[in-house]
C-alpha cells in the first residue's frame, strides 16, 4: 500500500500543470491508474525474477554432481548466498560492508547449525571455510582477499 501511495504522489508531485478540463476526463485518472498498476506489477515481477550467478567453481567444474557448489542471489546492497551439496542445501543471507570488509555473511549459531543447514555439526567448520574460499575466489579481485569466521559471522575482506 505504502507503494502504491508512494507512486501515486509522485505521478501527482511531478505532473506538469494540467488544464482542469483535462483532469476532470475518465481518460486522464484511467491513464494514471494504468501507469500505477503497470509500475507495480513490473517491480513485483523484477523481485520475483532476481538473477541467479554461479560461483567460479560451479563454472570450472560443471560435470562434478557429487562436489558442493554455491551461488549468488543479488538484492541491491545484500543478498543471498546459496549453498547445494548432495546433502544439504540451504541459503545465508549477506550484506556489503564498509571499508575493507567486502561483505558481511550471516551464520546460523552452532547449537542450530544442524537444524538450519541439514550438515553435522562437525563439519560446520569445513563447509564455512568452503564457503569463505569460495566467495573470496569469487568476489574478490583476482581471489586476493580473505576472510574469517566469527560466531555467527563469515566477514569477506579485500
Amino acid at each position: 500500500m505504502q507503494y502504491l501511495f508512494a507512486t501515486f504522489t509522485m505521478l501527482t508531485a511531478y505532473t506538469p500543470y494540467v488544464p482542469p478540463e483535462i483532469r476532470r476526463s475518465k481518460f486522464y485518472w484511467i491513464a494514471i491508474g494504468v501507469t500505477v498498476v503497470l509500475s507495480i506489477l513490473y517491480h513485483n515481477l523484477k523481485l520475483h525474477r532476481q538473477r541467479k550467478t554461479p560461483s567460479a567453481h560451479q563454472l570450472n567444474n560443471p560435470n562434478k554432481q557429487n562436489a558442493a557448489s554455491i551461488y549468488y542471489t543479488n538484492e541491491g546492497r545484500s543478498g543471498y548466498i546459496h549453498y547445494q551439496s548432495p546433502i544439504a542445501r540451504f541459503k545465508l543471507y549477506y550484506a556489503f560492508g564498509g571499508g575493507n570488509c567486502v561483505a558481511c555473511i550471516e551464520l546460523p549459531k552452532p547449537d542450530n547449525w544442524e537444524n538450519y543447514t541439514g550438515i553435522p555439526l562437525s563439519r560446520r567448520e569445513e563447509t564455512l571455510h568452503f564457503i569463505g574460499r569460495q566467495v573470496v575466489n569469487d568476489q574478490t579481485t583476482n581471489g586476493a582477499g580473505y576472510y574469517k569466521i566469527n560466531n555467527n559471522s563469515l566477514n569477506i575482506y579485500a
